[in-house]
């Protein structure tokens, strides 16, 4: 493990990026330290039903607005209004 100095018992950024990248690649998988805490964060969510105020809180965000972009996309409520849009446009039914 990188430390910032010997004898420190600390981990650094760059010692949790290759411990994590290192664990990923022993399981077959390619993940990294922001990864996975974007893949809690959407599970949060989808645990609490979407509380993004719940899952502000466990997540540290200052900002509401950033859980509220990851829920958006989790539900993927611009890509269903896209196609409300789009179905309008031409005519067709929309699937959304």
């Amino acid at each position: 493990m990188n430390r910032a100095r010997k004898g420190n018992s600390r981990l650094t950024g760059i010692g949790l990026y290759e411990t994590v990248r290192s664990l990923g690649v022993k399981a077959g998988l390619r993940v990294w330290p922001h990864g996975l805490r974007h893949a809690a964060i959407i599970e949060a969510l989808d645990l609490t039903g979407g509380n993004v105020r719940a899952v502000q809180k466990f997540s540290r965000h200052r900002n509401v607005q950033i859980i509220e972009r990851y829920n958006d996309n989790r539900l993927d409520l611009a890509g269903q209004v896209a196609r409300q849009v789009a179905a309008s446009v031409s005519g067709r039914p929309s699937t959304a």
